[in-house]
C-alpha cells in the first residue's frame, strides 16, 4: 500500500513525538522499506513541500555532504538539482545532513541535530512494513 503515488515513487512525511537525528530518521524509513527521499527535480519538490503535515518545521531528506560540501543522495539517485536557500551551503567544517524548511528551500546542518519531521520514499511495489506507530 501507498498513500501518496507521484512520478513513480511513493511518498510518506512522518511526524515523531521525540526528536530524531538524520541516522534514526533514515534506519525508521528502512524499516518502511525505503529510504530518507531524494529530490531529483524541482517538481518533486514542490510535491514534497505539500504534504508535510507541520508546514512551520523542517524535515530530514536524503541528502547530505562531506565535510568538502560535496552532497549526494543516500538511496544513489543521480541528479544535479539542488534547492538550497538564498544563503546557499553552511560551511560546517563537518559531515552534514539536509532539512527541507517549510519554504521548501533546503539547509545543511550537523546530522545529529535532532528534528520531529521527516520525507521517506519507496517503490510503489513495496507493500509491507509499518512505522505509523511511531
Amino acid at each position: 500500500g501507498c498513500d501518496l503515488i507521484y512520478e513513480d515513487s511513493c511518498y510518506r512525511a512522518f511526524e515523531t513525538t521525540d526528536r530524531i537525528n538524520w541516522n534514526d530518521a533514515q534506519s525508521s524509513c528502512v524499516v518502511w522499506g525505503g529510504y530518507l527521499t531524494s529530490i531529483p527535480t524541482r517538481r518533486v519538490n514542490n510535491f514534497i513541500q505539500t504534504i508535510r503535515s507541520n508546514t512551520n518545521s523542517g524535515y530530514w531528506i536524503g541528502l547530505y555532504g562531506d565535510v568538502n560540501e560535496n552532497f549526494i543522495w543516500n538511496d544513489d539517485t543521480v541528479s544535479n538539482y539542488r534547492n538550497f536557500g538564498t544563503n546557499g551551503i553552511t560551511d560546517l567544517n563537518s559531515v552534514s545532513c539536509v532539512i527541507m524548511e517549510s519554504d521548501g528551500e533546503w539547509r545543511n546542518v550537523i546530522c545529529t541535530d535532532e528534528i520531529r519531521g521527516f520525507i521517506c520514499n519507496r517503490s510503489p511495489a513495496y507493500n509491507t512494513g509499518n512505522i505509523s506507530e511511531m
